[in-house]
């Protein structure tokens, strides 16, 4: 975005005062001692050519002329230097910058110095070599108190109502120290414009943030599009001020809106006019649409970025104030389409397609708002404006969320269809599966668990199409062990075992196979796989094609992978992760070093679809709730049967014990009937874990008999006797109970 200074542009006033000559006055006061010190600094670097060492006689007339003046005072002493150092004396030079170090100077007196010679002077000071370390100390040390006295709170709420003193030359300096410090000016100039008992200043303070360009522009806006009438008025009159045509869209809602206050059509008006001209209802739709795309996508630039993150500003009620935070440029794209959706929507509330862009991204800035494994509140305002829509709207978002890959926005439409909708609308819509059935099979794992907690609370009582896709889904999550785990595939068993030994190393749970498809199958089977490592000379299939088959599957669409290029095959590997951004081309390793870079390497790549082993155990958590919830639900549609294996995982691990035994107790099946036997009877189980696999082996053999063989039986009596420990004894005792009171003798 191009900004242009005011000044250059327009004559606003305070009061009756014209401002045209007040505002050339200020820009003169505001850069005239930066200039100064600029000038100063380049005379302080000097003309002399890199490496000479040349320096002045001692007897030279104008070197003996300074020492001839006995400079003692700071200011003596720094202008001294200054001059001893144009003079190519940096050894004279230097002991006066001491001098003034030594005097051990107060605040005030550090920020005058370079109120005097201008920060650049000592800049260019603090980067001669053979000045330091004296030079950066003071330049330092006089930057940082100048700094604190420009951006004083006192001084800036002086130089504030300064802009209305009846002096032009008052005014011109108030001017130019608000513009010397505008990051601590901003807060308190924003605050007097929405001071309604300041209403006098505001032409005043518009004028001044306009001055500021690019740093006033963005709390403006969010002054425009969230702040009470009044203030969205003058907030809106001084973006026209500034003259950036690319503001001129975030003003058409303002403008165009019905529910747009009076006061505020009219400052868009005026605005608008100043900024290029007004559009039709039409284009001006358009252009926001476009706009919220683009962000929405991560296509549109961030202006004011630093670091990967940029300042956000947002208004609170509250305190009547704007504040500030900062933000990662995608949090902040979402957030910005979220405001131009929004604006399209207020515009044209009618429009299907942008009701949808409406809420998808309103749901999606409150699903990262909430964090990502975090569950809603049941007051979300988010929520409760999606529910107005109703269920069929939800499930609209949830295409669109899925078609345009918005994981968060998706799982927020699927738990909204789980209580807005009915098992009949919602499930049953033709031979092929809803929409919120097919979630169950989308590469982001928290989407895939949402869409199975909302069909579990829909409680449907007959199979619907793609009704198997649930429980394949829950006994994936069940079967998380809480482990970061790894696979290797390589047809050269060295490398193999290389490769697993050093990622055992690094912590991870290692497995290598033979073939590309034995890796997909296992890494696709389980839960807690965070790497991938492939050997690019391996086949069935060849390397390209298995990195094609793991985006395609779901369960590893954002597996990180490393392909492993032996010697030679450096560019196959390259040309293979080229366009993956989740992939990445390796040499084999031969050190530890080595091998410990390429790890960093694939560490770094975290989509947001990767959890850490804490969210997985919890998700395995939930995935048993909802395995609960199915085994006590009346119409009995699903056989558990189908998830021993992973419930019998689960029973093994302490954290997930309690809730797999709950449903084991539900599933007719002999080898769940043993697993709870084996859980009741091991001693270095946790207490609560046995007593609970006690109580359900009761209810197991109450409600499908005694399923363990007579050699099973057998062995309990061996457990018993053998037991020494009372408690253990008693608990072991009344699993024999159990048995002895269903105990068939012909079995």
């Amino acid at each position: 975005m191009k900004h242009h200074l005011a000044s250059s542009r327009i004559t606003p006033s305070f009061g009756h005062h014209h401002l045209r000559p007040f505002l050339l006055k200020a820009a003169i006061l505001a850069v005239f001692g930066l200039l100064a010190g600029v000038f100063a600094g380049l005379s302080a670097w000097g003309q002399q050519p890199e490496g000479e060492t040349t320096s002045r006689p001692a007897d030279d007339p104008a070197v003996a002329a300074i020492l001839a003046l006995k400079p003692e005072s700071p200011r003596e002493c720094l202008r001294a230097a200054l001059t001893l150092t144009d003079l190519k004396r940096p050894d004279l030079a230097k002991s006066f910058l001491k001098k003034v170090l030594d005097a051990k100077l107060t605040e005030k007196q550090l920020a005058d110095l370079a109120e005097e010679f201008g920060s650049g002077a000592l800049l260019a000071l603090s980067l001669r070599e053979e000045l330091q370390p004296e030079a950066k100390q003071l330049a330092t040390a006089a930057a940082e108190a100048l700094k604190k006295r420009r951006e004083d709170a006192k001084r800036i709420e002086s130089l504030i109502r300064q802009l209305q003193d009846p002096d032009e030359q008052k005014r011109a300096e108030a001017l130019a120290g608000l513009l010397a410090a505008p990051s601590a000016a901003l807060g308190p100039l924003l605050k007097v414009l929405s001071d309604s008992d300041r209403s006098a200043e505001r032409a005043g303070i518009r004028t001044v943030l306009s001055e500021f360009g690019p740093l006033a522009q963005a709390p403006l806006l969010t002054l425009a599009a969230e702040g009470p009438p009044k203030l969205k008025a003058q907030a809106i009159l001084t973006l026209g001020e500034m003259k950036d045509p690319a503001a001129a869209v975030w003003l058409y809602a303002p403008l165009l809106a019905e529910e747009s206050d009076a006061v505020v059509r009219q400052a868009a008006a005026v605005a608008i006019r100043r900024l290029g001209g007004l559009p039709s209802r039409d284009a001006a739709v358009q252009a926001l649409r476009r706009l919220a795309e683009a962000y929405f996508d991560q296509r549109q630039p961030i202006a004011g970025a630093f670091e990967g993150r940029v300042e956000w500003w947002s208004w609170d009620a509250q305190s009547r104030q704007c504040k500030s935070e900062r933000l990662s440029l995608e949090e902040a794209s979402r957030r910005m389409a979220a405001r131009a959706a929004r604006d399209a929507y207020l515009i044209s509330s009618n429009d299907p397609f942008l009701r949808i862009l409406y809420l998808t991204t309103k749901l999606e800035c409150a699903a990262y708002a909430k964090g990502l494994d975090r569950p809603w509140a049941s007051d979300d305002a988010a929520l409760a404006e999606a529910e107005r829509f109703g269920w069929k709207t939800c499930e609209e978002v949830l295409k669109f969320s899925l078609e345009h890959r918005h994981p968060a926005a998706a799982a927020a439409a699927a738990y909204l269809l789980g209580s807005l909708g009915s098992a009949e609308e919602v499930l049953f819509q033709g031979v092929r599966p809803a929409p919120l059935v097919e979630a169950l099979s989308a590469a982001d794992r928290r989407l895939r668990l949402a869409a199975a907690a909302a069909i579990v609370r829909l409680q449907p009582s007959k199979p619907f199409p793609g009704a198997g896709g649930l429980l394949e889904t829950l006994g994936y999550f069940v079967a998380s062990r809480g482990l970061r785990t790894a696979v290797v595939a390589s047809p050269n068993a060295d490398t193999a075992r290389d490769l697993a030994g050093r990622l055992k190393a690094a912590g991870y749970d290692t497995r290598s196979f033979s073939t590309g498809r034995e890796m997909l199958l296992s890494a696709a089977r389980d839960p807690d796989c965070e790497l991938a490592l492939i050997d690019v000379t391996i086949d069935r299939p060849t390397a390209d094609l298995l990195l094609q088959q793991l985006r395609h599957e779901p369960r590893t669409a954002q597996l990180r992978v490393g392909l492993i290029a032996p010697v030679g095959k450096f560019e196959r590997a390259e040309h293979i992760a080229r366009n993956d951004p989740l992939a990445r081309a390796f040499a084999k390793p031969h050190d530890d070093q080595a091998f410990a870079w390429q790890w960093e390497r694939l560490d770094e790549l975290l989509p947001e679809g990767v959890v850490s082993r804490e969210v997985r155990l919890s998700q395995a958590a939930r995935a048993l709730d909802l395995l609960a919830e199915l085994a006590a639900a009346p119409s009995k549609l699903y056989d558990l049967r189908r998830l021993e294996e992973p419930l019998l995982s689960a029973l093994l691990n302490d954290a997930l014990a309690l809730k797999a035994i709950a449903i084991l107790g539900e599933v007719n099946s002999a080898a769940c009937q043993r697993a709870l036997v084996a859980a009741a009877g091991a001693c270095d189980r946790p207490q609560l874990v046995r007593q609970a696999a006690v109580a359900a082996f009761r209810k197991h053999v109450e409600q499908f008999g005694l399923l363990l063989t007579l050699e099973e039986i057998q062995r309990q009596y061996d457990r018993y006797n053998s037991e020494t420990q009372a408690a253990s004894r008693q608990m072991l005792g009344t699993i024999l109970d159990c048995i002895e009171s269903r105990h068939n003798p012909e079995r």
